[in-house]
């Protein structure tokens, strides 16, 4: 289940621009992947997450 709200405006969104919570339920081994794949590129698990979501999304678009 994934779902999306506004999030609550603080130091740290304000900082990035960010505006939005994303949230996504999945099991310890997926999370335990996203956060060793975020590692080894020396990033943080939200911008892994997030850069790789957006730039799937893009392609699937391209696709169409």
């Amino acid at each position: 289940m994934i779902t999306t709200r506004p999030k609550k405006t603080n130091r740290t969104s304000t900082r990035t621009g960010r505006a939005a919570r994303f949230e996504a339920r999945m099991t310890d081994a997926q999370r335990s992947l996203l956060e060793r794949t975020a590692a080894y590129e020396g990033r943080s698990l939200t911008d892994f997450v997030v850069s790789t979501l957006a730039s799937a999304a893009e392609a699937v678009i391209t696709k169409l």
